[in-house]
């Protein structure tokens, strides 16, 4: 019998079982679940048969079918999670159930797996965390050195030579991570194959969604405190001549941050002819703006003077450095929702970040020139576009005067 219709069979089972116990009847219920403990047993047979097979074809070299072993990878999955569930409510485990969960604090850790979906549902938000400069950490509390930049060339060694004190460019920073969960009001009958159902469909979509809120608000927090403001901005050509007055190692990474206002004013941006100008393009789905990644987030997120427009240029790894102690924790509330005589399911990720170097960082504001509308276009007003027209664009200026004349 192949694991799949193992699965299915273990699935049944299990149904049954629960019926059976909702109805009273215990004696058939521990029956039907002596059955399941068997079938596990018949499943990890045919799952370590399958996995050697499935090795024996790689080594020969044989092409494997695209999503060969997927089930078999779900299926453990939710093993592990629903032993984590059964932890989480203090459901009776056996020892390879307790093998499963990994303990922390007063909760269980995500498995890798819903670890890696959980960075795929990231993807589809705006995210900045992905431009700073992540650090890894284990610990609530320490220091990190940081390279100072612009100081960090080699240093020449000779065993004759003293070390110059140059050759030591790093700064400690200390960090202090912080908390940050997402909350999920349940019942408290549900059974572990439930909690399965609501982590998967409920709490790690919210989870991605919130943790990428509260990252780019803490890391946009940085950003709006180190900027420095460019003078006179009056319009698109200023967020353009921030970038490229950047120093070299700070411009290859630089990327444009702004709002739904700025993104649409630069994607719809026309020239005096009434010609789209092309400012955003798409390199392999990324959005860039002078060849550069800009990043929109809502209006909210990135509040600009009114009536003006806002765009922040910034090498983020340089200016943010983000103290990550990896992994999600899952746990357990029994007093948060003890009013409602629910219990609470609690996701959380820690990190901290801290201010890097903030010569790449730079806030431009601008109001937005008004258009002339094409239908207005005078001889006298062609005349004033051309002043700033590129010459390829000023074939399109005679014909509109030949337009003109032959009107009057």
């Amino acid at each position: 019998m192949k694991s799949k219709e193992i699965m299915e069979k273990i699935k049944d089972k299990r149904a049954e079982a629960r019926a059976k116990m909702d109805a009273g009847d215990m004696t058939a219920a521990r029956a039907l679940v002596e059955e399941v403990r068997g079938l596990e047993q018949d499943l990890e047979t045919a799952l370590a048969i399958e996995e050697e097979e499935l090795r024996g074809l790689q080594a020969r070299g044989t092409q494997i079918p695209s999503g060969a072993g997927d089930e078999t990878r779900k299926y453990k999955r939710e093993d592990e999670l629903r032993a984590i569930g059964k932890y989480l409510f203090g459901l009776p485990m056996q020892d390879e159930e307790r093998a499963l969960v990994t303990v922390a604090g007063n909760g269980a850790v995500l498995p890798e797996g819903y670890v890696n979906d959980l960075m795929l549902l990231r993807d589809g938000y705006p995210s900045l965390k992905k431009y700073a400069h992540v650090i890894p950490v284990k610990t609530k509390t320490g220091k990190m050195p940081v390279a100072n930049l612009g100081q960090n060339k080699l240093a020449k060694l000779s065993s004759d030579t003293p070390i110059d004190q140059g050759a030591v460019s790093t700064n400690q920073i200390t960090y202090d991570v912080e908390d940050y969960g997402k909350f999920v009001p349940i019942e408290r009958s549900l059974t572990d194959d439930e909690v399965v159902g609501i982590v998967e469909n409920i709490l790690m979509p919210d989870f991605a969604e919130g943790a990428v809120a509260i990252e780019n608000e803490e890391i946009l927090a940085i950003i709006k405190s180190g900027a420095t403001g460019v003078e006179s901005a009056t319009d698109y050509e200023d967020v353009e001549k921030a970038i490229d007055s950047l120093i070299p190692a700070a411009r290859s990474g630089a990327i444009t941050i702004t709002n739904t206002a700025g993104f649409v004013y630069l994607k719809n941006k026309k020239d005096a002819l009434g010609r789209k100008l092309n400012l955003i393009t798409y390199v392999d789905g990324v959005a860039m703006f002078n060849n550069k990644p800009i990043v929109e987030l809502s209006d909210t997120a990135v509040t600009a003077t009114s009536g003006k427009l806002i765009y922040y240029v910034a090498n983020v790894k340089e200016v943010c450095k983000f103290f990550d102690r990896k992994g999600v924790e899952i746990t357990k509330s029994t007093e948060f929702l003890f009013n409602k005589n629910q219990d609470c399911l609690r996701a959380i990720e820690r990190f901290d970040i801290k201010q890097g170097s903030n010569r790449s960082c730079k806030k431009i504001e601008f109001t937005p020139p008004e258009a002339l509308p094409a239908s207005v276009l005078t001889n006298e007003k062609l005349k004033e576009a051309e002043k700033v027209l590129k010459p390829e664009e000023k074939k399109g200026t005679e014909e509109l005067k030949k337009e003109e004349k032959s009107k009057k």
